[in-house]
């Protein structure tokens, strides 16, 4: 049969691989390798190490946290995840927790709020990135096989709106209004500055 969009005119395929990620970092009791690497097979091209390493670091990962990823399973010590918000910084965790996103390379990824924690420079370095991912299809695949992969899909929710100018479409979402295109007047920045449109 066909399946029928629904009236906010947002569809996604059910063959599509979607992951979203909350706002709170979390970390389960294993490596850190392992935790980047939740949900992939072990042979993936996609979980080797030096793929993990190298979007860790497009991020802005600082060294001190990159050097968890040499680190063996961790064994059967009771503090569980808790070990990883002891030892890291609130900035590394919010930034390894995308990293997993980026290293599970979903073809729909939906972010809440993924620039909230951080400074005006980090957050920058983290749009980059999130555009990166998009025009790639992908973070640190073969360049020349970027035809080949299907494209990609990044959803965000944003407070700052520094986010919003680097999205390429705008929705606003309210109970009264329902799903809303707001759209910006060229040449203006102010957050007033935004036309809005019911989305067919």
């Amino acid at each position: 049969g066909v399946i029928i969009p629904p009236d906010s005119g947002i569809f996604i395929p059910a063959h599509l691989r979607i992951l979203h990620v909350a706002a709170e970092p979390y970390f389960y009791k294993d490596s850190m390798y392992k935790n980047l690497t939740f949900g992939l097979h072990p042979d993936s091209p996609g979980a080797s190490k030096e793929r993990v390493k190298a979007i860790c670091i497009s991020l802005g990962v600082n060294e001190y946290a990159l050097r968890y990823l040499e680190e063996p399973t961790v064994g059967d010590s009771d503090d569980g995840g808790e070990k990883w918000s002891l030892v890291l910084s609130l900035t590394d965790r919010h930034l390894l927790n995308l990293a997993r996103a980026f290293v599970f390379d979903p073809e729909v990824l939906v972010l809440h709020k993924p620039t909230m924690p951080f400074d005006e420079r980090v957050s920058s370095q983290v749009l980059k990135v999130m555009r990166e991912f998009v025009t790639d299809r992908g973070l640190h695949w073969d360049s020349e096989q970027k035809t080949l992969r299907r494209p990609r899909t990044l959803i965000m929710s944003s407070a700052k709106i520094q986010g919003v100018l680097a999205a390429d479409r705008i929705l606003r979402v309210t109970k009264a209004g329902g799903v809303e295109e707001l759209q910006q007047s060229k040449g203006d920045v102010g957050t007033d500055s935004f036309s809005t449109r019911p989305l067919r």
